[in-house]
């Protein structure tokens, strides 16, 4: 299935509960890195130039595969911003049309819309929070009430882990006549993700989380039947038909999401993020996701037995990868530091403890942490 040589964090020492931030990537990707600098900077030449970008196809076909979609509708971005940037900048927008996000979405899912209010007088509206959960009625209320042009929502909550039921939620903003934008880097590489199925039409993710590539490396998908919507307003040189016929300057745009890669690719950052994709797709999406869950459930099993309440889901279709915790009287900050400082490394959201282990470590790591835990707890009280 996997070696643990793949993952050296493994033999670092530290106990790496942070893929909801940014993740350790496996040797794989690392290696492929490391050979195109070795490459660029002992020996360049166009021969090595046409073969880094036969593996920049082999990458966009795996990122294509991890979402069921085709290699026409990915483009690669520098990170989850940009892909929403895309649809926000390239989309044709009419005063009092609205856009619904999440009351609790991440600022990468935020920004990017409330910009379009000044410059195009559009509407930001937010799909409340209940208890730490999104109802689809509040959904389907908005829906109904305003002018919706589109829904975009975060595929995961950051902080809580809370999971959208995506293809319901897209059966209700396609019904509505609106269109369905996802920010997938709290799912993609976790959980499995149909964008079909779930009538998606548009995605944006880095792959620096649950993906384990690297920072700056991301993803951006756009449904085949819905590249026309989005003018050439993003799409530069590269992004042309024929791009490297230089003396040219009435090129068309690309007719795939290409398009939208406007200038010089992170070929680096992309050939790590296509290793990090390989190792994925060869563990297999069930083989992840059954490990993954078992992990949490061991995890969140011990933490609770130490008086932790888990306001994450517990399990079933809302559920992710991601266990998040509070105490009655100790702070999450100070404990994710603490647990930092003692080799488990975590992170404090919204005020609550959050974990977030992957697939391929030990099951008797989730024990570990549970008893750095207990330390941390006795020396703060």
């Amino acid at each position: 299935m996997f070696s643990a040589a793949e993952f050296p964090i493994l033999a670092s020492g530290r106990i790496h509960m942070n893929h909801a931030g940014v993740a350790p990537v496996p040797a794989r990707a690392r290696d492929a890195m490391i050979a195109y600098a070795q490459e660029v900077s002992a020996d360049f030449s166009l021969v090595g130039h046409r073969r880094w970008f036969g593996r920049v196809s082999a990458a966009r076909a795996a990122a294509a595969r991890l979402l069921g979609a085709d290699s026409a509708e990915i483009a690669f971005t520098k990170n989850t911003t940009q892909g929403l940037q895309i649809v926000a900048n390239c989309l044709a927008w009419q005063p009092g049309e609205v856009i619904v996000v999440e009351e609790t979405t991440f600022p990468a899912n935020w920004y990017v819309w409330k910009a379009l209010e000044r410059r195009h007088g559009v509407r930001v509206v937010t799909w409340p929070e209940r208890a730490l959960r999104y109802e689809l009625d509040d959904l389907a209320h908005l829906l109904r009430a305003h002018p919706v042009r589109l829904v975009s929502l975060s595929a995961a909550d950051y902080a809580t882990g809370f999971r959208h039921d995506l293809a319901a939620a897209g059966a209700l903003v396609r019904a509505a006549g609106a269109l369905f934008c996802v920010d997938a880097i709290q799912v993609l590489g976790a959980l499995p993700l149909d964008v079909r199925a779930c009538g998606v039409d548009f995605l944006s993710a880095d792959g620096h989380k649950w993906m384990l590539g690297p920072e700056g490396a991301g993803i951006f998908y756009a449904r085949r039947e819905r590249l026309d919507l989005l003018d050439d307003s993003q799409s530069g040189w590269t992004g042309r038909v024929d791009f490297m016929d230089f003396d040219r300057r009435d090129l068309p745009p690309d007719p795939t999401a290409r398009r939208f890669e406007e200038g010089a690719l992170n070929i680096a950052g992309i050939l790590g993020l296509g290793g990090a994709l390989d190792v994925l797709h060869e563990a297999g999406a069930e083989t992840i996701e059954s490990r993954l869950r078992a992990h949490r459930a061991r995890l969140v099993e011990a933490v609770t037995a130490l008086g932790w309440e888990l306001v994450s889901p517990r399990e079933g279709p809302h559920a992710t990868g991601t266990a998040s915790f509070r105490h009655p009287r100790l702070d999450a900050g100070e404990v994710a530091r603490r647990l930092v400082d003692s080799g488990v490394t975590c992170t404090a959201r919204r005020g609550l403890l959050r974990f977030s282990g992957h697939f391929y470590q030990p099951a008797e790591q989730m024990d570990r942490v549970a008893e750095t835990l207990a330390g941390v707890g006795r020396a703060l009280q």
